[in-house]
């Protein structure tokens, strides 16, 4: 992870949550904070909505994350405020997959989608890929 990282991603979140309950459940994770409609940790700022393309019908198809009910766009706090100082990849990329952990550990279903995809696969034992396509 050098100067070039990209620090953008989307999260596919399917829960039996509400929105607000979703949240809430990543304010706690995170110790984060909501602002408006986002919530904003230490090195994140994450813009978490329904997904357009929500299908209940086919989150069990080949792709069916891109059915899931919610998204969360996830950029660098640093991307937002000219005040904050860069962010470290590899300290964003463990916010990140704790996330995904504790989300999946509360019964909810995630896929990130990055260009990082392999260091979610390492640090929370999966995400979607052709190989691995279906949800642990």
């Amino acid at each position: 992870m050098g100067e070039d990282f990209e620090f953008n991603c989307r999260l596919f979140v399917h829960s039996k949550k509400d929105i607000q309950q979703l949240r809430e459940s990543i304010v706690g994770i995170s110790s984060g904070i909501i602002i408006g409609s986002s919530i904003e940790t230490d090195y994140m700022h994450i813009k978490l909505s329904k997904w357009n393309g929500f299908d209940p019908d086919r989150i069990n198809e080949h792709r069916g994350f891109l059915h899931y009910k919610y998204s969360a766009e996830i950029d660098s706090i640093s991307d937002f405020y000219e005040n904050k100082g860069p962010v470290n990849p590899e300290v964003f990329c463990e916010q990140l997959c704790n996330i995904i952990k504790e989300l999946r550990e509360q019964g909810d279903l995630v896929v990130a989608s990055s260009d990082y995809e392999d260091v979610v696969v390492e640090k929370t034992g999966w995400n979607w890929s052709e190989s691995t396509p279906v949800h642990p």
